[in-house]
């Protein structure tokens, strides 16, 4: 596991190892990043189930002004602050050692431009983070939701309020891209 592109381009990524942990693909992580291109560059980005940090140091390393990081297993949380060291980019970044849905609870008058999702596959943290995520309006207007998940779980419809304008499925793995509603017609649903 490395970072695809950006500043860090090519420096490896340190993950925890087991179970209980599936690091994003670099394919998978290549093609998201191909979707969000245009808006990277100075990006409030926030990075829900952080594993080892990839999506989030992935995101400063192409441009993003800040992160957040938020994970609850000691392990991975290591492996965050090890990777934000080895990157360079621990002062652009904010990590919390908490569960992700505590987190979204507690959150005041905060807009992200990015939120990634990442939680386990086997879990409806997913479901209900998204539905957090929008009863306290922590989406920017033009922000967006980047939620990956078992391509095999059964997509339930978006909260009113947030469409999905893309999906895609990359072997076992489904992401799905969310934006307020208020954007217009969905594209690229298929």
């Amino acid at each position: 596991m490395r970072v695809i592109a950006g500043k860090a381009k090519g420096l490896p990524l340190v993950a925890p190892r087991g179970w209980r942990t599936r690091p994003t693909s670099d394919r998978v992580k290549e093609a998201i990043f191909s979707t969000l291109q245009e808006r990277m560059p100075g990006a409030f980005v926030l990075d829900l189930f952080a594993g080892s940090g990839a999506l989030g140091i992935e995101s400063l390393s192409r441009g993003a002004a800040r992160a957040v990081f938020v994970e609850k297993d000691p392990r991975s949380l290591a492996c965050v602050r090890a990777n934000l060291q080895k990157t360079g980019m621990i002062l652009q970044s904010e990590v919390f050692f908490m569960d992700a849905l505590c987190y979204l609870r507690q959150l005041r008058e905060t807009f992200f431009d990015l939120i990634f999702l990442d939680p386990p596959y086997t879990s409806d943290l997913g479901q209900k983070a998204l539905d957090l995520i929008l009863a306290k309006n922590l989406l920017q207007t033009d922000g967006c939701i980047v939620w990956e998940a078992s391509a095999n779980c059964v997509a339930q419809d978006p909260p009113s309020g947030l469409q999905l304008w893309k999906k895609k499925i990359y072997g076992d793995t489904r992401v799905l891209y969310f934006q307020h509603a208020s954007k217009g017609e969905a594209y690229g649903y298929f």
